[in-house]
């Protein structure tokens, strides 16, 4: 695992075997070209299979698809009242003296230790549609395996908005071709990627307030594709958490991988940061 202190991403891995666990925090400047409105998106991997990720880019036309995959829309990230992130903006200029050139090493928080991962990334706008200051946190949390101790691997991701006022808030997942399934009341979400495959369950710590709306291969406007490779796209899941909450909020997501028979989880913030309960034994991941 590592931090690049100039470009800012952090990468989780728990080894270089092909059934690795990895994951990726994108915190990097926006740059100047080839860009995505994606800061704080991220990317999780086990045993092999791709779980949540970037859905490509499809094609340089400028069709209603390849707009919606270089969007915020597109990607892992948080939309305030339908809006997202807005650095294109941001006159060329200023975009390049500002946000690209970078003149020391940053200082983003970082944990790294032989059981826990702990990336941290913020973005602060401009958002599209002149929202007010408001400003995003995340955190990544890699909980490492270990065979040897019946440790499990999974991730936690804290989201915290930071502002005034009552806003409509968006949490976007984009799963990889498959089936998905979810659940409000519980809020949770699972894969099934096929046979055989590596899965992903996720659960949200306070599901009261929350709906989870999940499409696929929608046109109108586009949601949900998929493009592994340029000239190609397929349909796939994108998810939206959605609550009408007060700011300053926060929420917690947790990813559990599992393969055969899906784990029974239980989710609980508490002071210091949230305890996982999968299978019964109870695993607390500090922030």
């Amino acid at each position: 695992s590592h931090r690049f202190p100039w470009v800012r991403r952090a990468v989780m891995r728990s080894d270089w075997g092909p059934e690795a666990f990895y994951a990726m925090l994108e915190t990097a400047p926006f740059g100047y070209g080839h860009q995505h409105e994606d800061a704080l998106t991220f990317e999780l991997m086990a045993w092999g299979q791709p779980l949540v990720g970037t859905m490509g880019r499809y094609t340089y036309a400028r069709v209603p698809e390849r707009r919606y995959l270089t969007s915020s829309r597109g990607h892992n990230v948080v939309l305030i009242n339908g809006h997202g992130q807005a650095m294109r903006s941001i006159t060329p200029e200023d975009r390049y003296n500002a946000t690209w050139l970078a003149t020391e090493p940053t200082r983003d928080p970082w944990i790294n230790t032989a059981d826990l991962d702990v990336a941290c990334g913020r973005f602060a706008g401009p958002w599209s549609g002149d929202l007010p200051d408001i400003a995003w946190e995340r955190r990544l949390a890699f909980h490492k395996p270990d065979p040897a101790k019946k440790r499990p691997g999974f991730w936690v991701v804290r989201d915290h908005i930071s502002g005034t006022g009552d806003y409509v808030l968006d949490f976007l997942l984009h799963f990889y071709p498959g089936e998905l399934t979810w659940d409000d009341a519980i809020g949770e979400l699972t894969t099934d990627y096929g046979p055989d495959r590596t899965n992903v369950v996720v659960r949200i710590s306070d599901p009261s307030g929350a709906e989870i709306d999940a499409v696929r291969g929608q046109k109108d406007p586009a949601r949900g594709w998929f493009s592994e490779e340029y000239g190609k796209i397929e349909p796939a899941y994108e998810a939206c958490i959605r609550r009408q909450a007060a700011l300053p909020f926060t929420q917690t997501m947790v990813f559990v991988p599992f393969r055969d028979e899906m784990p029974g989880i239980e989710v609980q913030d508490n002071e210091n940061g949230v305890d996982v309960v999968i299978n019964g034994q109870t695993w607390t991941v500090p922030f």
